[in-house]
């Protein structure tokens, strides 16, 4: 059952709880953290930095993400290791804050971006 489906949202809020933030990260070889049913993201202020990380030959499925609405806090995408995959195919130009927002692709991580936002990366 994807993660999307048992909240019956289409929207992602990332928000502290108890003060922390929860930072979505998925390791290890054919782990796969579905969430292509999400097409809207926002963060509310309260952490300088959350991190959605694929490492270990994982994968982080964000294919229908189209935008992500956070104000204060920096969202770093990191695909990490041999296979580590976060498909955000479907991020629009201008869909999101270009300042608050980095994709990082380390020790063979990959990143999907559509076309014109390659460059971003």
């Amino acid at each position: 059952m994807k993660w999307s489906q048992i909240y019956a949202r289409k929207w992602l809020n990332l928000v502290p709880f108890m003060g922390v933030f929860i930072s979505p990260q998925i390791f290890g070889t054919n782990s796969l953290l579905d969430l292509s049913g999400i097409t809207g993201m926002s963060i509310d202020a309260g952490a300088s930095t959350i991190r959605m990380q694929a490492t270990g030959g994982a994968t982080l499925d964000l294919s229908s993400l189209a935008s992500i609405a956070n104000a204060t806090t920096v969202l770093a995408f990191v695909a990490d290791g041999t296979n580590s995959t976060i498909d955000l195919s479907s991020l629009t130009p201008g869909g999101y804050d270009a300042a608050r927002v980095t994709f990082t692709e380390t020790n063979g991580g990959t990143i999907i971006l559509p076309a014109p936002l390659a460059a971003d990366k």
